[in-house]
């Protein structure tokens, strides 16, 4: 059963363990998915982005030759029809740097290309706007110093220079960018069919562990059938053994009895004191023997619990076994100090054994001299504080204990007295087949409770037990 539990739990792991990778790298791949699908849109932006800026480029270029191109034909022409307004074209060379300007501000080198643009544009369009002042219809000849020429010629040459410059700026930005966008455009497959790839293989793997853990369910279905079956079979063949106990075993015990009473009686005076004293060990062993079968007796009718659960009120079981404890304590003062105790679900006979149990044990290991005081306690818990782990944490339960003023005993024995037929003191000492607290530990796991023992040599025990409050 271990192992089917084991295996069961190993399973159930396997499969966390291979359902949650499969998430995880679901997940992984759709986050870099969309992170490439991403970066892949950023970079054809970028790259949409340079051709807009290599473009806008140009067309400042163009816009500077036109204007040269209008003032040398109004030069030649000298018509007012052809006269180009200076003012205007400034302002579309500066508008059309700006725009450049904007676009590249992000990147040092075409910023400082642009400033020394604009330098470049005023002086050059400075000459032109005074060429067109100086041309006069009249004159037929206009003539420039050769210095303000050469220097004209130098200006327009920078500036050529420097629109080439940023133009193929841009150009190795282009190339560099379009490598990027291609081998993103060629990893990103590979990607997705690897993460793909993986997932699906993590899944067909869960899929057959799965199937495995279905066969596995299955297989412990059946063997708990099985199990159950013999369970059955075992409590019937223990019914029949109580029965035999009862009845079989019982009998030849009682007629022993009988004829060794009557021996006694009719023979008695006949008989050496040796054989008076055979008499009454085979007596005695006799009485032993009858209480050990009606122990195990009640013992196999706890273990077989075909009750019904009923309400039942505690004050009345503990004042019914008070009665019995007054029966049996051998005249010995019996203090037992009784607060209001509570009303639970549970099976009357077995809560009176059970309380019987741990009073009669109070007042069999009670001291030599003294009153015998026990003292029952009674509080309502949450599961967190009861001292088991299997204990639902929220459920609320009872906390009856009961302790006496006895002798007690070592608290590393408190599990060992739980145990059939454990006895911590000789046959010769105190009486007892050793049953009566494993039968209290039965009666407490049948109410679904727990029950736990701590004592402290001369000083006495108390016994605790945690009943389940009963839900309304």
């Amino acid at each position: 059963m271990n192992d089917n539990s084991h295996a069961s739990n190993f399973t159930q792991k396997s499969l966390t363990v291979i359902m949650l990778l499969s998430l995880v790298v679901l997940i992984i791949a759709v986050f870099l998915s969309y992170s490439k699908y991403a970066k892949t849109v950023e970079d054809y932006q970028v790259l949409s982005h340079t051709n807009e800026v290599m473009r806008d480029i140009a067309n400042l270029k163009i816009t500077i030759r036109e204007t040269e191109s209008q003032v040398r034909s109004y030069v030649i022409l000298r018509r007012s029809m052809v006269k180009p307004v200076m003012k205007d074209k400034r302002r579309e060379a500066m508008v059309k740097l700006q725009t450049v300007a904007m676009e590249v501000k992000d990147n040092a080198i075409q910023k400082h290309n642009c400033e020394v643009m604009r330098v470049l544009i005023d002086k050059r369009l400075d000459y032109l706007e005074s060429v067109v002042n100086r041309v006069e219809p009249a004159r037929p000849v206009i003539t420039f110093p050769d210095d303000e020429v050469a220097r004209a010629m130098q200006v327009m040459e920078q500036l050529n220079n420097q629109l080439t410059e940023m133009y193929n700026h841009e150009q190795g930005l282009l190339a560099q960018r379009t490598l990027i966008v291609r081998s993103g455009a060629r990893l990103t497959p590979i990607f997705l069919l690897t993460a793909s790839f993986i997932s699906v293989v993590l899944i067909i793997g869960a899929y057959f562990v799965i199937i495995k853990a279905l066969n596995r369910s299955i297989n412990l279905q059946h063997s708990l059938a099985q199990k159950v079956k013999d369970l059955n079979r075992s409590n019937n063949e223990l019914e029949q053994f109580a029965y035999v106990a009862s009845h079989d075993l019982q009998e030849p015990l009682r007629k022993l009895r009988t004829f060794g009473d009557m021996l006694q009686l009719k023979e008695g005076n006949g008989l050496s004191p040796e054989g008076k004293d055979l008499i009454l060990r085979m007596q005695g062993f006799a009485a032993k023997m009858q209480k050990l079968i009606e122990d195990l007796l009640t013992f196999s009718r706890v273990v077989n619990n075909n009750y019904e659960l009923k309400e039942i009120d505690l004050n009345k079981v503990v004042n019914d076994v008070k009665s019995n404890i007054a029966l049996i304590n051998n005249n010995r003062k019996v203090i037992l100090t009784v607060p209001h105790l509570p009303t639970v679900m549970g099976f009357d006979t077995q809560l009176f054994q059970l309380f019987q149990n741990i009073l009669a044990n109070s007042v069999k290991y009670a001291k030599a001299t003294g009153d015998i005081k026990v003292v029952i306690m009674c509080s309502e818990v949450k599961g967190d504080q009861v001292p088991d782990a299997t204990a639902d944490k929220e459920e609320l339960f009872y906390k009856i204990s009961v302790k006496d003023n006895g002798i007690g005993f070592d608290s590393q024995y408190a599990q060992k007295i739980f145990v059939i037929f454990q006895r911590l003191h000789g046959k010769s000492e105190y009486e007892g087949t050793g049953i009566g607290l494993s039968i209290c530990k039965r009666v407490v796991e049948n109410h679904s409770g727990y029950i736990e023992a701590n004592g402290k040599p001369n000083e006495g025990a108390e016994f605790i037990i945690y009943l389940p409050k009963p839900k309304r």
